[in-house]
C-alpha cells in the first residue's frame, strides 16, 4: 500500500484498497538491532470549516494517538490569504504539533504546501514541530495559497509525530482566518468598529495584499505571535485608524513586520513587543513611517525591542518610539526621519547611505558601552543632513566617544567628486560622553549648541577630511554660529585631545572656524596638564607653511582660577604645528594662559577681556567688549555669517560682534 524509509522517524501514508487483514512491516537495513515505536491511525474524512461574515473559522478537536491526523476544509481562490492558529489544551498534550496545508496543485491533484509558503515548496513540505515538552503549544502560520482556480476546496491537517510516553491523547484549538485577495483589505478583529471588515487577521491580509495595496486595520488589538510576513514580494501598506487605538502585537523575538523581499510603510498604529524582554516589536524593509509609536508591553523591558529596518528612499515622519539597544537601522541612500521621539536604554541609530536627513527629532538616551559601541547617531555615507535636533545622552558610556559621527563610506573612491555637502546645524546635544565626530569632503557644521556634563569632558568637535581623501583636492568646512561648552579632555596634554580637533589639515583646502563660542566650565581633577581648546592637527604632523584655515571672531573661555584643581594647569587656546601659518583675527580671550601656541598667525585685532556671558546659551550682555568687535565680510575674505546662532540678522549697529551671538541692545 505505501512504504516509508526513515532513520530518524517519520509517517508515511496511504488508501487502503480494500476491506481485510494488513500486515505492517518492520525491517532493518543496517543488520543492526534497533528500538522503535509505531502506531497506526485511521485518517477521517475532513471536517468542513465554517467560515464567518470576514473568513474566521475557530475548531477544537483531539488527537486520539502517536501518527493520528485531523483534516479539516475550508474554500477559498487562488491569491487568497490565510493565517492559522494552533493551540494545545496545555502541557500534558500531545507535542509537538504541527499544521500544514494541502493545496490542489496545477493538476489539480493534492499536494501538501509548507504553510510558510515558499513560492517553489516541493509536495510533502510539513513544517517542524512547535512548542516544548513543557509548555503549551501556541505557534501561528500564514500562507497565500496556490491553485489554478476559483472556489478550491484546501485542506488543514493537524498531526503529531513525537510524543512523550503518556502525553499520547490531548485537544487543541485550529483557528483559520481568510483574507480574500484585493488591492484594499478592511480588518477589524471583533467586528465592532467596522461589522463589513474583510477579515479580522491583520497577518491573513498580508498574504492577500495586491502589490501597491493598502490594509485598512479599524481599532483593536492584534496579537498574531509571527510577524506579518508576505512571501510573493509584495510592497504595502498597514494603515491603522487610530495610532494609539490599533496596536499590532508580537508575542515572540521577531519583529512584528517582516516583509522579506519587499518593503512595508506602516501608517497611525502602534507596534508593541509582549515577550518579556519587550523585544519583538520591530520592522523589517520598511521604506514609510507616518504617525507610529512602538513600545514594549506594559511590565516589560524595552531592552530588548527590535530595532525598525529602513530601506533606500524610506521616509519616517512622527515616529515615537521606545527604543532598546537598537532604535533604527538604516540600509540605503535617500532616507529622511523626522519630527520623532526615541527615548531609550541605549537607542541607538546606524546608519549606511548617502544623503541622510535626520530633522526636528527628539533624542533622549541613557547610553552605555555594555556592548561596546559609544555612539548615538552613526552615518556612514556622504551628504548627510543633521539639523534642529535635540539629544539629552546620559549614562556612563565611554566619554572619549563621540556622540554623533558621520564618516564618509564611498565605495569606490571618487576624490569627492560625488559627495554631496554635509550639514549639521540648529542641533541641541547635551550629553554626558562626547560631542561630534564628523569627516566628509564638505561639511558645514552651524548653529549647534554642544554641551557636555561629565565631571570628565571628551572633545565637543572632532573634524577631520576622509581618510581616502588626497591632497589638493577640494575639501572644505565651514565651523560657524556655534556653542561649545563643556568640559575639556582629560588626563592628556596632547593637542589630539583638545575641545575641538582639526585633524588631517594639510588634505583641506578651505578650514573656517568663524564666530563661536567656546567655554570649559572648569578645571580637570584629574590631570595636571597643558591643555588646549582648539588644536590645528596633532604635535607630530610634519605641516609647515600656511594652512588654507582662518579662526576669526571666535571667544575662547578657560575655567576662572580658583576653580583649577590642580592649580598649575595650563590653558591654551588655540595650538598651531610648529612650523606652520594661520589666518586668525578679532577673537577674545579669558583666562587663556597662551592664545596662540606652537605655530604662527597672521591677523591682530584680539581682545582679552571677560565676555560677560549672561546665560546658559552664552550670550553677553550690552557692554560686552566683544559687541561691535568682529571682523566684518571682506572681498575674498572668510564667509562671515549674515545670521547668528538663533537667526538674528548680522550685524546689528553696523559692526560685527565676535561670538556665536549678534547682541541686539
Amino acid at each position: 500500500v505505501f512504504r516509508k524509509s526513515s532513520s530518524g522517524g517519520g509517517n508515511g501514508r496511504g488508501q487502503l484498497p480494500a476491506d481485510g487483514t494488513y500486515i505492517l512491516k518492520m525491517t532493518s537495513r543496517s543488520g543492526l538491532s534497533a528500538s522503535y515505536k509505531t502506531a497506526v491511525a485511521s485518517i477521517e474524512p475532513p471536517q468542513p470549516l465554517t467560515l464567518d461574515s470576514a473568513g474566521r473559522a475557530t475548531v477544537t478537536g483531539d488527537v486520539q494517538t502517536y501518527g493520528d491526523y485531523q483534516f479539516y476544509s475550508f474554500t477559498a481562490a487562488r491569491d487568497d490569504g490565510i493565517f492559522v492558529r494552533l493551540q494545545t489544551d496545555g502541557a500534558d498534550s500531545v507535542q509537538p504539533a504541527t499544521v500544514f496545508l494541502i493545496t490542489p496543485d496545477e493538476d489539480d491533484t493534492p499536494s501538501e504546501q509548507l504553510i510558510w509558503d515558499y513560492a517553489n515548496a516541493s509536495q510533502h513540505d510539513v513544517l517542524a514541530g512547535y512548542g516544548t515538552s513543557v509548555l503549551p503549544v501556541l505557534d501561528s502560520i500564514g500562507a497565500t495559497l496556490r491553485g489554478n482556480s476559483q472556489g478550491q476546496t484546501y485542506l488543514l491537517a493537524v498531526h503529531t509525530e513525537e510524543a512523550e510516553p503518556g502525553k499520547e491523547l490531548g485537544g487543541y484549538t485550529l483557528r483559520l482566518d481568510r483574507v480574500k485577495a484585493g488591492s484594499d483589505i478592511l480588518i477589524d478583529d471583533d467586528l465592532a468598529e467596522c461589522p463589513d471588515a474583510d477579515g479580522h487577521s491583520v497577518r491573513a491580509a498580508a498574504y492577500a495584499i495586491e502589490s501597491g495595496g493598502t490594509i485598512d486595520v479599524c481599532t483593536g488589538r492584534y496579537a498574531e505571535q509571527f510577524p506579518i510576513n508576505n512571501r510573493y514580494q509584495n510592497s504595502f501598506t498597514i494603515s491603522g485608524r487610530d495610532q494609539a487605538g490599533v496596536v499590532i502585537v508580537s508575542e515572540n523575538d521577531s519583529p512584528v513586520v517582516n516583509n522579506v523581499y519587499e518593503t512595508v510603510s506602516l501608517r497611525s498604529l502602534t507596534l508593541v513587543g509582549d515577550n518579556a524582554n519587550g523585544s519583538g516589536a520591530g520592522l523589517a524593509r520598511g521604506i514609510g513611517i507616518e504617525n507610529v509609536t512602538v513600545r514594549a508591553s506594559a511590565g516589560a523591558s524595552s531592552d530588548g525591542l527590535d530595532a525598525l529596518h529602513l530601506a533606500a528612499g524610506a521616509t519616517v515622519d512622527g515616529l515615537d518610539m521606545n527604543a532598546g539597544r537598537v532604535a533604527l537601522i538604516a540600509e540605503g541612500d535617500d532616507i529622511t526621519v523626522r519630527n520623532s521621539t526615541f527615548i531609550g536604554a541605549a537607542g541607538r541609530i546606524d546608519w549606511q547611505g548617502d544623503n541622510a536627513v535626520f530633522e526636528n527629532n527628539i533624542v533622549q538616551a541613557a547610553g552605555d558601552d555594555a556592548d561596546g559601541r559609544y555612539y548615538q547617531l552613526s552615518i556612514k555615507g556622504t551628504g548627510a543632513q543633521i539639523t534642529d535636533n535635540t539629544f539629552t545622552i546620559t549614562g556612563d558610556q565611554n566619554y572619549r566617544r563621540a556622540a554623533i559621527t558621520i564618516s564618509y563610506a564611498g565605495d569606490v573612491y571618487d576624490g569627492g567628486e560625488n559627495s554631496a555637502p554635509a550639514l549639521v546645524r540648529g542641533n541641541t546635544l547635551t550629553t554626558s560622553s562626547g560631542g561630534l565626530s564628523l569627516a566628509d569632503f564638505d561639511v558645514t557644521v552651524e548653529q549647534n549648541l554642544v554641551k557636555l556634563t561629565r565631571d570628565r569632558g571628551a572633545q565637543t568637535l572632532n573634524l577631520a577630511a576622509p581618510t581616502n581623501a588626497l591632497a589638493g583636492e577640494t575639501v572644505k568646512a565651514l565651523i560657524r554660529n556655534n556653542v561649545f561648552d563643556g568640559l575639556k579632555d582629560s588626563a592628556s596634554s596632547r593637542p589630539r585631545d583638545a575641545s575641538i580637533l582639526i585633524a588631517r589639515p594639510a588634505t583641506f583646502t578651505d578650514i573656517d572656524v568663524i564666530n563661536n563660542t567656546l567655554r570649559v566650565t572648569q578645571g580637570d581633577p584629574f590631570c595636571d596638564c597643558d591643555l588646549v581648546m582648539l588644536a590645528i592637527g596633532y604635535t607630530d604632523d610634519p605641516l609647515s607653511g600656511a594652512l588654507p584655515m582662518r579662526v576669526i571672531n571666535n571667544i575662547f573661555v578657560g575655567p576662572a582660577r580658583d576653580d583649577v584643581e590642580p592649580d598649575d594647569d595650563f590653558y591654551k587656546a588655540v595650538w598651531v604645528p610648529e612650523n606652520a601659518t594661520i589666518n586668525a583675527s578679532n577673537n577674545l580671550f579669558h583666562h587663556i594662559d597662551t592664545a596662540y601656541d606652537g605655530g604662527t598667525r597672521t591677523g591682530g585685532s584680539d581682545i582679552a577681556a571677560p565676555p560677560m556671558f549672561i546665560n546658559g546659551l552664552l550670550e553677553v550682555g550690552d557692554a560686552a567688549p566683544g559687541i561691535d568687535n568682529g571682523q566684518g565680510t571682506m572681498a575674498g575674505g572668510a564667509p562671515i555669517p549674515d545670521v547668528d546662532y538663533d537667526g538674528t540678522e548680522r550685524p546689528q549697529h553696523g559692526s560685527y560682534d565676535i561670538g556665536a551671538h549678534e547682541n541686539e541692545f
